[in-house]
């Protein structure tokens, strides 16, 4: 099978395709790759949730650190995390009904604030 530059051909379904639809390290597809990953968690659910279980109960100081991090960077960001929770304390939204320009929106409201509070 010929292939040209910026292409390369899946292990699993022999299609040529652009290098970008490929993981680095991966000789699958990113749709192949999917395709397994779906397989293998279907097959393998309660391993692969009690080994999760384990892991965050054994690092629970610090996955709770990490949290606070990232929380307080999406606050000093203005983060869509931390718009989206705004938005959903002062409403009854879920974070997955929230438009994108209503996040804008907020966004900037919010940069208004801070700059007159300064």
């Amino acid at each position: 099978m010929k292939t040209y530059q910026g292409t390369k051909v899946c292990s699993k379904c022999q299609q040529v395709k652009p290098t970008v639809d490929f993981r680095a390290g991966h000789g699958q597809c990113k749709l192949c790759l999917a395709e397994y990953n779906r397989a293998y968690y279907a097959a393998n659910r309660e391993y692969i949730r009690e080994r999760e279980r384990v892991y965050y109960a054994s690092n629970r100081a610090v996955n709770r650190e990490n949290r606070k991090e990232y929380y307080k960077a999406q606050i000093a960001n203005l983060g869509d995390v931390y718009i989206r929770s705004v938005i959903c304390n002062r409403t009854d939204l879920k974070h997955s009904d929230i438009p994108d320009w209503l996040v804008e929106l907020k966004r900037e409201h919010l940069k208004l604030i801070r700059i007159k509070g300064r």
